[in-house]
């Protein structure tokens, strides 16, 4: 209230703007440029991949001292290497956990009982983690899957295994 507009930009907002993450497709509105004049930003017209070091060796080195598997194609170097803490939170089954917390917090919430949930051993494999995303969306949606668009196998000791989702 009372501030002016475009004041509460974030810094990945601004390298955006900026032109760190490459050329915009439009112009900027002149309050725009003249607020990072304001700023003492400047804009920026190079190649946006060299504000990037090339780190995919260490990335490399750490997955294979770690013993995980870069994927088919690397993508799961380029997930690592893009979403760093993500992506060690997915591998250590921290991820698993905050969203099972948040989960029963929404369950709770809504007046749900709470789903037993078994304890994490190991991270769970990629196809269960896709399954449980869709899974937790249709959920949030209130939406029951209809017959034949969707297939869940069978998966034990799941959150997911309740009246609506019961994974067959």
């Amino acid at each position: 209230m009372g501030e002016k507009d475009f004041t509460r930009m974030d810094p990945a907002m601004w390298g955006m703007i900026l032109g760190k993450s490459g050329k915009l497709p439009g112009e900027l509105a002149p309050e725009i440029i003249e607020l990072a004049k304001e700023k003492g930003f400047e804009f920026y017209t190079d190649d946006p991949q060299k504000l990037y070091p090339n780190v995919l060796p260490q990335y490399i080195k750490e997955m294979e001292e770690l013993g995980w598997d870069r994927g088919q194609d690397d993508e799961e170097l380029f997930e690592f290497a893009m979403h760093d803490k993500q992506y060690r939170e997915y591998k250590s089954g921290l991820a698993k956990e905050q969203f099972l917390k948040d989960l029963e917090e929404r369950r709770a919430k809504a007046g749900h009982a709470a789903a037993p949930v078994a304890p994490i051993a190991k991270p769970a494999a990629k196809s269960e983690d896709e399954l449980a995303a869709v899974a937790y969306a249709l959920y949030l949606a209130g939406k029951k899957p209809k017959e034949g668009i969707i297939t869940l196998p069978e998966i034990h000791h799941s959150a997911w295994n309740h009246k609506y989702y019961t994974l067959k």
